[in-house]
């Protein structure tokens, strides 16, 4: 009789907790259609505590770490998930795509996996496509991608494809058919889209395309980074065609939206780059340990500067050089920062003290080995991450010749980029008044860099750049001690991948139509202005005076 009650109780307790987890992936499903991704990432958090490894969970929580910029979370999630279904071709896909944003030499090793335990998967040939064009292997590429088109036409396959057409041979009649087949499969899908508006596909209102789109982006029941894509688009559609008041109404709707994934806060934004400052000073990086002649970093350029203020453009001049590589927006220097914590077991940036040169020397060798595995045996080494500018005094700590290119543009100009682009994943972009405020911040210590490192970073300023681009392409070679070479007048003929949102900008000559781009959108700056400090009463007197200089 004893034995039969517990078995009751156990079936009773079973069947409670199998109802909790249903109510907890309701509530966890309306979070994320509101919006509510943290109060979402709790609910799923609590049902893989009680069910660890529970596959369609766990691929959701990867999915909303992804979609919140935790790539890291993410890829020990679907690793963790694998040990338990080493089969699952989904699984699998993502892992792929996921190291090949961050270490491809990884990535490669997952795709040999993958193919020793799905030979037939329909994704494979999808899987290799996506990692060869990681490592800026765009024929082998495309030749994968053409095979996977071959055995399933996907929108993944598709889009993938359009990109590497884009960077071999610019945008072209080829590219938008691709598109177009891509939104007669899955007509949902916002990216899509979003690189037909990026290639000025739309050149009037009358567009089939454009009804849809709104309807789109005011459908409640699509969640908030669906709708805000849409609103994105329909933002760069009216901004090409010179309807900017339409076109802020939707790059204001998009990024109130993307607002919704993060709880920044510019207090604490202040205080992590005071810590910075204060420990990068002249008596701390006075004392550095001097590297020895492998590992001083000689072969890394570091191009640094606000997003959208022309750090794509100078990695693409570099990269046009034969002896240079762009390695794009890699996210190197915050895997060293985490290696040297979890080796020290202090917090960073105080944990930089505890550096000694056994260690120092140790994580700048991990790193130049790493970078040399995707550098096609080239001489110089070019990493453009947007938010290196943070950590510049601990790169010159690490690497003491590593070189810092520095891209200034004027900051009204930078900042309207910033906020009509699609920055989902850099949280200070989505608010005007702390757009203002974070380029202040900038500022304030690219200035303490220079002070503490003098001689060690080079400015271009983008408007100088683009009106006299031979002169200043001439500087910035000597600089990094390249030789002349003509290609680099020519970038946008280099053919490379480019996965930031100027893809689609570097493949056209340099030019200056993006100089005052602001001027189109100053009845809505108020808040900017005020952000930046700047008297809204300037706005009034840049319409009489043609003024560049509000910086």
């Amino acid at each position: 009789m004893v034995h039969l009650f517990r078995s009751f109780m156990v079936q009773i307790g079973i069947a409670v907790s199998e109802c909790l987890i249903g109510f907890l992936g309701i509530l966890a499903a309306m979070c994320l259609k509101k919006g509510d991704y943290y109060q979402a990432e709790r609910a799923f958090l609590l049902i893989l505590h009680m069910r660890p490894r529970r596959r369609h969970i766990s691929i959701q929580v990867a999915e909303l770490y992804i979609l919140l910029g935790r790539s890291d979370i993410a890829l020990t999630i679907l690793d963790d998930l694998l040990l338990a279904y080493p089969s699952d071709e989904q699984i699998h896909l993502k892992l792929c795509e996921l190291y090949a944003a961050v270490d491809t030499e990884k990535a490669l090793r997952h795709l040999e996996l993958y193919r020793k335990c799905l030979p037939r998967s329909l994704s494979l040939s999808l899987a290799y496509g996506i990692v060869h064009r990681h490592r800026g292997e765009l024929e082998t590429s495309c030749t994968y991608l053409h095979l996977s088109l071959k055995k399933k036409e996907t929108v993944g396959a598709l889009t993938l494809l359009a990109n590497n057409l884009i960077d071999k041979d610019g945008i072209g009649s080829q590219v938008v058919d691709i598109l177009e087949r891509a939104i007669q499969l899955e007509p949902h899908r916002p990216k899509t889209y979003n690189l037909l508006a990026k290639c000025k596909y739309y050149r009037s209102l009358e567009h089939p395309h454009i009804p849809y789109m709104k309807a789109m982006a005011e459908k409640s029941t699509l969640p908030p980074h669906a709708r805000s894509s849409f609103h994105s688009t329909l933002g760069q559609i009216f901004d090409n065609l010179g309807l900017w008041d339409k076109a802020f109404v939707h790059f204001k709707a998009m990024n109130q939206l993307d607002r919704l994934r993060f709880n920044f806060s510019i207090k604490k934004f202040k205080e992590d780059l005071d810590a910075r400052i204060a420990m990068f000073d002249r008596a701390f990086l006075a004392t550095i340990h001097s590297a020895v002649a492998e590992t001083s970093g000689e072969s890394l350029i570091f191009v640094v500067g606000m997003p959208r203020s022309g750090t794509s453009l100078l990695e693409q001049i570099l990269a046009s050089h034969p002896e240079v590589h762009g390695g794009g927006e890699r996210r190197d220097v915050q895997f060293i920062v985490s290696e040297l914590c979890r080796q020290v077991q202090a917090p960073y940036p105080s944990c930089v003290r505890l550096l000694n040169e056994e260690l120092s020397q140790h994580l700048a060798k991990t790193h130049l080995l790493r970078v040399s595995k995707v550098s096609a045996g080239r001489a110089r080494f070019v990493d453009k991450m947007f938010c290196n500018w943070f950590e510049i005094g601990f790169i010159a700590t690490l690497f003491p010749r590593a070189r810092f290119v520095h891209s200034v543009r004027n900051a009204l100009d930078t900042c309207v980029s910033c906020f009509i682009s699609d920055f989902a994943e850099i949280p200070y972009t989505h608010d005007l008044k702390n757009l203002g405020k974070v380029y202040r911040h900038y500022e304030r210590t690219m200035a303490h860099w220079h002070c503490v490192l003098p001689n060690r970073i080079y400015d271009v300023q983008y408007e100088t750049l683009v009106e006299e681009p031979e002169a200043q392409i001439r500087k910035l070679l000597e600089y990094c001690n390249l030789p002349w070479h003509q290609g680099c007048l020519s970038p946008h003929q280099t053919q490379r991948p480019v996965f930031t949102l100027s893809a689609t900008q570097v493949k056209n000559p340099i030019s200056s139509r993006s100089v005052g781009r602001w001027r189109n959108y100053r009845k809505h700056l108020g808040p900017l202005m005020d952000g930046l400090g700047i008297s809204r009463s300037a706005l009034e007197v840049s319409k009489e005076t043609n003024c560049t200089s509000l910086i």
